[in-house]
């Protein structure tokens, strides 16, 4: 993830090492439970039932690039678990990553073609959609590309999950804890802000405002950047040069 996309390594680390294996550990010790047979009441007069839960077959998952490996396994887990088959696109400016998942998951023992990784552009990602052996859709990323998915989606009559960005306020009281306020504002610049739960605004409450502007103000001035292999820089410069132009370009907008 620090060699393809950029990310700070104690945020690599973090998130490969941490966060995806207790996701993965999460599932695996829950699955009979989640998979049990569960009792339904019926009319009386017609004696009882049972919900039983099978696979569905193949599911497509289109996943962002800003949180990598997470990314790739999210959609993998709860469906692997319930005996689906996984076909990831990844974004294509991150392609190790799932590359790097999907070869663990094979060495692992998970039998090869059970979770696969595709590299896709829009039309090839309409026709994979569109096929008659995929049984369901999920999307992780913008409302844009959520509502052309969808609509696809519903066209093919296959099920879809989606998670689609927000614009997130950050609404802070006058008792607020403002260490912990400060320290959780500080995510607005993960992964150069683009994580779907970051605060987007802020409204602070006008007793406190100027502590908190002096402080927030502190602890972003302290917050180094520089080499992403370097533990002690908690951010980096951009990793690919469009997305610098664009920002540029939205700055030059917004003057």
């Amino acid at each position: 993830m620090t060699k393809e996309m950029g990310l700070p390594i104690t945020n690599s680390i973090f998130m490969a090492g941490d966060f995806v294996a207790e996701m993965l550990e999460y599932y695996a010790e829950h699955a009979e439970e989640f998979l049990a047979p569960e009792p339904v009441d019926l009319d009386p007069a017609r004696g009882s039932g049972e919900m039983i839960y099978q696979p569905l077959g193949i599911i497509f998952a289109v996943e962002p690039w800003n949180a990598t490996v997470y990314q790739a396994v999210r959609p993998a887990c709860g469906n692997l678990m319930a005996g689906n088959v996984v076909v990831l696109k990844h974004a294509g400016i991150v392609p190790q990553s799932a590359e790097a998942i999907e070869q663990i998951f094979t060495g692992a023992g998970l039998l090869k073609g059970v979770f696969t990784k595709v590299r896709a552009n829009y039309d090839q990602v309409e026709r994979i959609i569109e096929d008659r052996r995929v049984r369901g859709v999920t999307m992780m990323g913008s409302d844009a590309a959520g509502s052309i998915v969808a609509s696809q989606a519903g066209k093919a009559i296959e099920p879809s999950v989606l998670e689609l960005g927000g614009n997130d306020a950050q609404i802070v009281f006058e008792d607020a804890d403002l260490d912990n306020i400060i320290a959780c504002s500080m995510f607005r610049f993960m992964v150069a802000g683009q994580v779907c739960v970051s605060p987007k605004r802020m409204f602070i409450h006008e007793d406190i405002y100027d502590e908190f502007l002096d402080k927030f103000k502190e602890r972003i001035n302290a917050t180094k950047i520089g080499d992403p292999t370097d533990p002690r820089h908690r951010h980096w410069p951009t990793f690919l040069a469009g997305c610098s132009e664009a920002s540029e370009g939205a700055d030059r907008t917004r003057r």
